[in-house]
């Protein structure tokens, strides 16, 4: 069953309260980044997705960041390319080793047609339903969840260092190949109640490691653990744009 918009009168007692923001680091000039719940994407600097989504048996949720590469042009384009196809392919038996090939070819021909081909981008996403998470990344942005007070990191990050520089060596475009996409599924928690977090490295590489672990584990709802991640990555003035998803999973 695709996502559908959660009910004003809710159709089951199981719901994701999510809160997602994208913003332009204070060291760049343009914002690559964006932002996906369910259905829709927010791409531009500073802009809020939030809000409950209710989920009877077969109902799902996609929550996805998204990081585009390729200059101001590029890098916005393949953000936008990439969100669309996320949105396209998501469910819970996707097949996402041909699905993520697939996406990477179209996010390559939209960079061929509009003269920008060397643009790509990468990804982490969560599939959400009332029991599991579908964790899918490629790239090095990264997910992670909370679950009875242990803090796991989902995602593998696909980048090496050369030099002086950490490069990325797996994204959705450029030249026709095979992909490794990293997917990892486990359940909610035994009491079905979890958090979970998406950020671009925007976040993960300018904040220490265990500051994201303390704000996740110590606020008290999503919003607040949202509102404190963006005031330490302001804190730490990271040079690069920053997006993140929190949501919060289980019984309402």
């Amino acid at each position: 069953m695709s996502p559908r918009p959660g009910a004003t009168t809710p159709p089951a007692t199981w719901s994701v309260n999510y809160w997602g923001t994208t913003m332009q680091g204070s060291h760049r000039n343009y914002h690559e980044d964006a932002i996906v719940v369910g259905g829709t994407i927010a791409l531009t600097d500073g802009a809020t997705l939030a809000g409950t989504y209710w989920m009877a048996d077969e109902d799902w949720l996609l929550l996805a960041v998204i990081d585009g590469i390729g200059g101001h042009a590029g890098g916005v384009d393949a953000a936008f390319v990439a969100a669309g196809e996320m949105i396209r392919i998501a469910a819970p038996r996707t097949n996402w080793a041909e699905a993520i090939e697939y996406a990477s070819d179209r996010v390559a021909a939209a960079g061929k047609a509009w003269g920008t081909e060397r643009m790509g981008a990468t990804v982490a996403g969560l599939v959400l339903s009332r029991t599991h998470a579908t964790s899918i990344n490629l790239g090095d942005c990264r997910s992670y969840q909370v679950a009875e007070g242990r803090i796991e990191l989902l995602s593998t990050d696909d980048h090496e260092p050369q030099g002086s520089l950490t490069v990325v060596t797996q994204h959705l475009g450029g030249v026709p190949r095979v992909l490794d996409p990293h997917r990892f599924t486990l359940e909610h928690g035994e009491t079905g109640r979890a958090r979970y977090l998406v950020c671009s490295d925007g976040l993960h590489r300018a904040v220490p490691p265990g500051k994201i672990r303390s704000i996740l584990q110590r606020e008290r709802t999503a919003l607040e653990a949202h509102d404190a991640l963006i005031t330490v990555a302001q804190d730490y003035d990271t040079d690069d744009n920053y997006s993140l998803i929190v949501a919060d999973v289980g019984p309402a």
